[in-house]
């Protein structure tokens, strides 16, 4: 009898109790930045934080924000190769990630902008806080696919 060289890898399955917990921490996670962002803008129109302030607040939780999703898309791609997960489900996973660090990182020019209106040239500050918003979210998916700034160009910080 003949022995194989090679013994295929064996591929274990991700356990279906699994699936839900990783879509319930995922808009846990949402449901955070857009408090720890509201919470951020509130309290500096409240006048409990400077400007200044905000834009080191930001800095600081961009640093965070970057080491956890770069931390939790490796976990991703580890998971992937380890377990036998349909090429769709990691495509999910990876587009969640990708929209929630677009909506983040919005939302952090977003509160640099609202906090030193000079932080960027391009926006025009008559239309509102919803239409910078959007500018601001339209900024950082042109930033996240890598097709440039656009009409948006930081000017500080």
């Amino acid at each position: 009898m003949t022995r194989r060289a090679w013994a295929p890898r064996t591929i274990r399955r991700m356990p279906a109790h699994r699936q839900p917990r990783q879509s319930a921490r995922q808009f846990v996670e949402t449901a955070i930045i857009l408090l720890v962002a509201l919470g951020v803008h509130e309290a500096w129109r409240a006048g409990i934080i400077a400007p200044p302030a905000v834009c080191w607040i930001v800095t600081a939780l961009a640093l965070v924000k970057t080491a956890y999703f770069f931390v939790e898309n490796l976990q991703h791609i580890l998971l992937a190769t380890s377990h036998e997960i349909p090429y769709h489900r990691f495509l999910a996973l990876m587009g969640v990630n990708m929209a929630q660090i677009t909506v983040s990182f919005a939302l952090d020019f977003f509160l640099l902008e609202a906090a030193q209106g000079e932080s960027f040239a391009g926006f025009a500050a008559a239309l509102g806080e919803p239409r910078i918003l959007f500018d601001c979210f339209f900024y950082s998916l042109l930033n996240f696919t890598f097709f440039g700034f656009g009409d948006i160009t930081p000017q500080s910080i």
